[in-house]
């Protein structure tokens, strides 16, 4: 019997289910090889599975069911932030059992993530309107790199006006006490 000891990989599509009910669609790639040449893995692999079609479906099924058993505990708005930590749990969990088996996991790759269309919509709609608030909150105000300049040139051009309005009615003292008291 002829063993290959070269890496292998597997591509994944499947679907899991977040705690408040979002579908979330992935897409990964598997990359695994043969643990090592020892005479023990080399008869796990040779005799665990009766080929390597057996040994790409337990496989693929038990990367499925780590993420969907992850994701279930997850709400929808946590999944994209929890990539890193969603591949990370995969791996752990799947390294004793592939060990068992003669073989060792090398990388697991979350190529994409998605949602259902009705998600994606809804996500639009809440960047949409946070975008709506900040730009109402910040309406008026200059850019952020040109704000101290303009903050400095605003309040001087808003005194030489108290001092213009000073020197118009330094004649006028009874109908300008309120200007030259704003602008002392």
């Amino acid at each position: 019997m002829r063993l290959s000891v070269q890496n292998r990989s597997a591509e994944l599509s499947f679907q899991a289910t977040t705690v408040d009910q979002a579908n979330v669609h992935f897409q990964a790639m598997l990359l695994y090889s043969v643990l090592n040449q020892e005479e023990e893995t080399i008869m796990n692999v040779a005799f665990k599975f009766v080929d390597q079609r057996s040994l790409l479906t337990a496989l693929v099924r038990s990367v499925e069911g780590s993420v969907r058993a992850y994701v279930a505990t997850k709400k929808q708005a946590e999944i994209l932030r929890l990539h890193r930590e969603i591949i990370e749990s995969v791996k752990e969990q799947l390294d004793n059992a592939l060990a068992e088996w003669g073989y060792h996991l090398i990388d697991l790759q979350m190529n994409d993530i998605t949602f259902d269309e009705e998600i994606l919509r809804s996500m639009a709609k809440v960047v949409a309107s946070s975008n709506l608030k900040a730009a109402a909150e910040d309406e008026g105000q200059p850019p952020a790199d040109h704000q101290d300049q303009a903050g400095r040139g605003g309040r001087e051009r808003d005194q030489d006006r108290r001092r213009g309005r000073a020197a118009r009615c330094a004649g006028r003292a009874s109908r300008c006490s309120v200007t030259r008291s704003r602008a002392a």
